[in-house]
């Protein structure tokens, strides 16, 4: 036996420097370039190796990636809050209370000491406190229920709610706020093209829910829609063109966001809340009429048991507690905007009893009338 017969023959050379070589040494290093003139199925665990390789880079990059944007997107959000603020801070500077702009339908509130309790009738709206704190609470008061605004929450109010508030400033900078009243009209109309198109399939809230209003985190697209509007201060040219444009897109957004579930069980036809905005819309129409609660129901398709159900879950009341929170209301505005007596207030809301009303006005606003609104003229 020769000498050469010892050598490795040259196929084996070849198989174990460009085959297997290669493939043991993967578990640790990347194998070198492939020979061009080996065959390209060799050369597929490549593919494999690199996947294996860097599932765990992967997902440190995707996950070091989705903090990055999550961060980004939060730097973005605070810095839209700054310059809201900033804009709300200078429109409203030397005013005081809700300020109509003009833009129409958004409003803004400024506040520069913290208030007692104040009462009112919320319309549906979207805002966003950009300083300062709001309590607000809904219905009775053994069953009363309560919601907690500070800055960079929105509040959504998805019908008409008798409510009460108190304003809380912090540090003497004023309580800042944006709102916007939503169209019913627009919001039926689009529920019914979202509803057609399958895009009603809405998250649950991620906080506070009182049945007819909500509190959360504001959510971008919500806060971009107001910055966009409240920018238009600054182009009144625009306004008439632009501001419908964005009011629209207002309505989509909070519709197709984290509030939309609230409005859509609103605005569904089907739905027994429905039938509860149709019964507010007749409570408001005539308050001086006596109320028969088995009519109301009747009128709306409803027994009288499920009335009251689902009227006291989305407002807080039941229909004749509502009414009696409108009643006071409008009285109170009679007397304080259009100089009413007590007496002929109590009349034309649909009071028969004077004295009667004013136990009532007390027990709610926790003055009589006329102390009450001379401590509001001193405002």
């Amino acid at each position: 036996m020769s000498f050469n017969d010892f050598l490795p023959h040259p196929l084996w050379i070849f198989a174990v420097k460009n085959c297997i070589y290669p493939v043991l040494g993967s578990v640790h290093s990347l194998p070198p370039k492939p020979s061009p003139i080996a065959p390209k199925a060799l050369w597929d665990w490549r593919k494999t190796y690199l996947a294996r390789l860097t599932v765990k880079q992967q997902v440190q990059s995707m996950y070091t990636e989705n903090v990055f944007t999550r961060e980004q997107s939060n730097a973005e959000m605070l810095s839209m809050l700054d310059e809201l603020r900033a804009l709300v801070d200078r429109q409203s500077a030397g005013s005081s209370g809700v300020i109509a702009t003009s833009v129409p339908t958004l409003n803004t509130v400024r506040l520069n000491r913290t208030t007692g309790t104040d009462h009112c009738l919320e319309r549906p709206l979207v805002s966003i406190v950009l300083q300062g704190s709001k309590h607000i609470s809904c219905g009775i008061r053994e069953t009363s229920r309560e919601l907690h605004l500070t800055e960079g929450n929105s509040l959504l109010v998805a019908v008409d709610m008798p409510t009460s508030s108190t304003i809380i400033v912090d540090s003497n900078k004023p309580f800042l706020a944006i709102f916007v009243y939503l169209d019913k009209s627009t919001l039926l109309d689009l529920t019914l093209k979202m509803n057609s198109t399958k895009q009603i399939q809405l998250p649950a809230m991620e906080r506070e829910n009182i049945g007819g209003a909500a509190v959360d985190m504001v959510d971008a697209d919500v806060l971009s829609c107001m910055l966009r509007l409240a920018r238009l201060w600054d182009k009144p040219e625009q306004i008439a063109v632009r501001a419908p444009i964005i009011l629209h897109e207002l309505h989509y957004v909070v519709l197709a966001g984290r509030y939309g579930h609230l409005l859509q069980k609103l605005y569904r036809r089907d739905s027994q809340n429905s039938s509860v905005v149709q019964a507010i819309a007749l409570l408001k129409q005539d308050l001086a009429s006596p109320l028969r609660v088995n009519d109301l129901a009747r009128q709306v398709n409803m027994s009288v048991s499920s009335l009251h159900r689902h009227f006291k879950q989305l407002t807080g009341y039941s229909p004749l507690q509502y009414r009696k929170q409108l009643r006071l209301l409008e009285a109170r505005r009679l007397m304080f905007s259009e100089n009413e007596q007590a007496a002929s207030a109590a009349m034309i809301v649909g009071y028969e009893s004077v004295t009667q009303f004013n136990r009532e006005y007390k027990r709610m606003f926790g003055e009589p009338p006329h102390r009450d609104i001379r401590r509001l003229q001193a405002i």
